[in-house]
């Protein structure tokens, strides 16, 4: 086990040990989890497509459809010619079930805000994910670079949601 050194008063050096519950995942866990969130984004995101009540938010929906897919199709091919078996994760279905029964029971203009917030928190997460947590532990080369490519696109994401909140408050 590695032990860190904490500097203390820039002479005193004491070990630091990790926290126990840091569980670090592994490739398989973090592409489990990608396909899990993929997987249900692109099914709130096609709720938000039929349901929305502005052109604008069935847009945003659209193109969340079709880079979650497009994604999703270059994670499964990475998991193919990685030889991963992604280790399925569950961890999100209850808030995910939550959500979509929360969507499905608004409509007109408190659906389009609902659901816009909930991709715009939902992005925000990941993108604290893939930088703060899968990019460090990811151990394949190839994996790291996925997830680097990943980043730019839930940004932007991100940004188009929060854009159409701040003009709809």
């Amino acid at each position: 086990m590695m032990i860190r050194m904490l500097v203390l008063l820039g002479t005193v050096m004491i070990p630091a040990v990790p926290k126990a519950s840091a569980r670090v995942p592994s490739d398989a866990t973090i592409l489990g989890t990608l396909a899990a969130s993929d997987a249900n984004e692109i099914e709130e995101a096609k709720l938000g497509s039929s349901k929305a009540k502005a052109l604008e938010v069935k847009d945003y929906a659209d193109v969340l459809v079709r880079d979650t897919e497009r994604l999703r199709q270059e994670a499964v091919v990475l998991a193919t010619r990685l030889a991963i078996t992604p280790v399925v994760d569950t961890s999100g279905a209850a808030s995910h079930r939550d959500l979509m029964t929360k969507l499905n029971a608004l409509a007109g203009v408190a659906f389009d805000h609902a659901f816009v917030q909930a991709m715009v928190d939902a992005h925000k997460a990941a993108l604290a994910k893939l930088s703060g947590s899968f990019l460090p532990a990811a151990s394949n080369p190839q994996l790291k670079a996925y997830i680097r490519k990943l980043i730019p696109t839930v940004r932007d994401h991100e940004t188009m949601g929060e854009r159409w909140l701040s003009t709809h408050k």
